[in-house]
Formats: C-alpha cells, structure tokens, sequence
C-alpha cells in the first residue's frame, strides 16, 4: 500500500526538519573545535584550576556521574559507571 500523499508531505517535513538540526549541530561543533583549537594556540588550559578542584571533590564523593563545565560554560554530564558491553561476558 502507498503511503498517502499526507503521509509523504508529513515525512518530507520531518526529513527536512532532520536535516536542518543536523547543520545546525554540525555548525555547533565547528565553532566548539574552533574555540577549542584557538586555546590551544594561546596556551590556555581547558580547566581551570578551580573547575580541577571541583572535579576532584565530585570523584572523592564517590558518586556515580561528574558534572563539568564545557568551554562555553554549559554543565555537561558524564556518568562514571562503565556501560554494560564493556564488561567481560559470563
């Protein structure tokens, strides 16, 4: 069975909307590389002390995720806990 021509101009949107957050995702990375290449260049650290002491307060806590801050100070979180395909089969 076909699809209707509602459902193929509803797919064409979504593929367009796809596409469109895909370039806009694609130009985000370029300028996060930039910037990052740009520190690199000046000698910049990409933590700061202070965000170093953070990090290290977050492990000895003993949690199971840190929280970091990118270098456009957004909070990124990572977990700790290794995902299950890495451990050794039974």
């Amino acid at each position: 069975m076909e699809p209707s021509a509602q459902d193929q101009e509803a797919q064409l949107e979504n593929d367009r909307l796809e596409r469109e957050w895909m370039e806009q995702r694609a130009e985000e990375m370029k300028i996060r590389q930039q910037r990052a290449l740009e520190n690199y260049k000046n000698g910049e650290p990409n933590f700061s002390r202070k965000a170093l002491e953070d990090l290290d307060r977050q492990l000895s806590s003993g949690g199971s995720h840190v929280v970091l801050q990118d270098l456009f100070g957004h909070p990124q979180e990572y977990s700790l806990i290794p995902p299950s395909f890495y451990s050794d089969p039974p």
